[in-house]
Parts: C-alpha cells; structure tokens; sequence
C-alpha cells in the first residue's frame, strides 16, 4: 500500500511538474491499479531477494525500501524471508546508493514493543525475547534501522517508525485487522472478532503518511522519526465503524485470545515531526475509512 501511493506521487509529479527524474520500481508483482504511468517509471516483477545487486550498472540518488510485510499473519509464518528482507537487501540497497544519497527505511512502530513508556518516542526502544512469534519482524527492523545508520559517513538515511497506516492501496490478501474486517463485511456480511477488541491502535490515513514522508526526506534534520495519525481506537469500535458503514453485524467471541501475541497498546509520538514541520490536516478515521471502503469495494470486490 505504502509503496503503491509513493509511487502514484511521484508518477503525478513527473506529469504535472517541471521536474525530471528517473524511477525503477522493483516488487514481487507488477501493480494491478489501471493507470497510465509516466515513461520514466520503469517496473521490474522480481523479488528483492534474488537481485544481484554487483550486477547494478549504475548508482542511484535515493532508494526508498518499503518492501516487506507488516502483516502479523505474513512476518510471523515468512520469517526467514522477512529476516532477509530486512538484512542483506538493505545492505544490499545500500551498496547501489551514490555518495552523499538518501536512503529512506520505512521501519515500524514494532520496534516499541514491550516498552513501558507511552507514547513512544524516537530516542525510546521495546524488548522482544527472541523466541517470540513476531521477533524476526521486531529484530529485521531493528537491524535495517541499525545498517542504515552505520552508512550515515557515506549516505544521508531516513528512517520511519510508521504506525498503522491505512487507506487505499491495499492488496486482496492484505490479513491486517482493518482490511480483515472490511473484507469479512463485504464478503460476508459480518465480522467476528477473536477477542473483545480492548488493544488500542492510533491510525494514519496514507495521504497524511504521504505528506509527512515527503517533508522529512526533503527537509529533515535527524535520522529517525515517528509518522503516525492522530486517530486513536480500539479495535472493538473499528469493527463496529466498519460495520456500520457495511451494514455488517459485529459478533464477539466468548473468550479472550489473542492469537497474534498483539501488542495491547501502539501509541507513538510524533512531536519529533511537529517541532520542525507543520502537521497534515489529518484524515479523520471516519472519513479514511469511508474512502478506504470505497476503494476496496471498487478495486477488490467489484461492488459498490
């Protein structure tokens, strides 16, 4: 998703801008969006982890790496994968970046887990056992923040610790909880919980990710920042929001498992961002999720 609409920005950027760049685009599958993408957008069906990247002819201006998942259900079973992902192709990405470029890392509000302190700021960090189900995740992240932060002498890095970005964009498979629920209530009309819904999530529309990315790579002056909403929930009143919206009944569980070892609370800072830059006029839930439902409807589901 995140990837998808940084590229749908830079693709209107070259058409509507007196601007001149060149992008390669390089994920598993080719977007699905019908959209008549500029030339100098080249894309490239490969997998990150089968790229020679020795073999790259040429040094590029800025990489931006925003390609592995933050599906719980994905990282957890596709750990190895994940590891890699997060590992040797950042230090892989880092070898084909000219001098003095920028490297943006879009790293994860994960990294917070366990910590006692909320919200999470940037100069905080959680603690993860390393048997856990989701520390392959946990650790990739901290390690592709950790090597991008050792090239610092020879490239510019810029990590987001993104939190729970929504909208637009997503892919049919997407099992995080909002696409979950949205796709239960399209599909099915209901939505069945797998506990009562008590962790609390702050979420961000991708417009407003969007415009706080663009301004931190141009302009920022640290190397890490937090990129969240301000659209605070628990995951019980989002099932119900999507439910109203759908006309879906919303059926909870008798017990209380929470079978992704979820973190009870994601609450991040992000005045980091806000003592240097002005904050986007955030997207409320209510309306990202209408425009996300919209679009999923559209695009996933063929209904309307």
């Amino acid at each position: 998703m995140l990837g998808l609409n940084i590229l749908m920005f830079l693709d209107t950027v070259l058409k509507y801008q007196n601007i001149h760049f060149r992008v390669l685009a390089i994920s598993k599958t080719l977007p699905s969006i019908k959209r008549d993408w500029h030339p100098s957008i080249l894309f490239r069906a490969e997998n990150l982890i089968d790229l020679e990247f020795s073999k790259f002819k040429e040094k590029f201006n800025m990489v931006i790496h925003a390609a592995t998942y933050g599906q719980p259900s994905k990282f957890i079973v596709q750990s190895r994968e994940t590891l890699y992902l997060n590992g040797p192709v950042v230090l892989g990405l880092l070898s084909v970046l000219e001098r003095g470029g920028k490297f943006v890392y879009l790293s994860t509000s994960e990294v917070y887990f366990g910590s006692q302190k909320v919200p999470y700021s940037e100069s905080d960090i959680g603690q993860m056992l390393v048997d856990h189900d989701r520390s392959a995740y946990y650790y990739g992240k901290l390690f592709g923040e950790v090597a991008a932060l050792k090239y610092s002498q020879d490239i510019v890095p810029r990590i987001l610790r993104v939190s729970l970005c929504y909208g637009p964009g997503t892919k049919l498979d997407d099992q995080r909880v909002m696409n979950e629920f949205i796709r239960s209530a399209c599909l099915k009309g209901e939505i069945r919980l797998i506990d009562q819904g008590q962790a609390v999530r702050n979420y961000c529309y991708v417009r407003d990710f969007a415009e706080m990315m663009y301004r931190i790579v141009s302009d920022g002056s640290k190397n890490v920042y937090n990129v969240c909403g301000n659209s605070e929930t628990n995951v019980a009143d989002l099932a119900r929001l999507i439910g109203e919206f759908i006309g879906a009944q919303v059926i909870f569980p008798q017990d209380n498992d929470n079978a992704l070892s979820a973190p009870e609370k994601v609450n991040v800072s992000a005045e980091r961002y806000g003592v240097e830059f002005p904050f986007p006029k955030f997207i409320d839930l209510r309306e990202g999720l209408k425009r996300t439902i919209e679009w999923q409807k559209e695009y996933l589901y063929g209904t309307t």
